[in-house]
């Protein structure tokens, strides 16, 4: 599995999922479990519809069909909320293992 962050708009399918999901966004925190995710995502094709989302980590992933855009501004934000999610969690991100509890630097 890849050690970064996949792009938003990537499509992927899930360990044991029967529909593709896009990738739309990073690090959603549950409101009933104390459990952030590393992805959320909308099914594929038809897209974001009432309510209807997914939350799953880079270890669920099974196979990836598309890679959405990399760019300098995908980058950029990935730096950016990797430093984000540290400052606020007080945790470093690692991305096929999930969270480590090691001490700030």
């Amino acid at each position: 599995m890849k050690k970064e962050l996949l792009p938003i708009g990537t499509v992927v399918l899930l360990k044991g999922g029967l529909k593709k999901v896009m990738i739309t966004g990073y690090f959603t925190k549950t409101l009933k479990a104390d459990k952030i995710y590393d992805y959320n995502g909308c099914i594929f094709p038809e897209g974001l519809m009432e309510n209807i989302y997914t939350l799953f980590d880079a270890n669920q992933i099974d196979k990836v069909f598309y890679e959405g855009l990399n760019n300098k501004e995908y980058v950029d934000y990935v730096k950016y909320i990797k430093e984000l999610y540290k400052k606020k969690n007080n945790k470093t991100y690692k991305f096929d293992f999930g969270l480590s509890d090691e001490s700030k630097k």
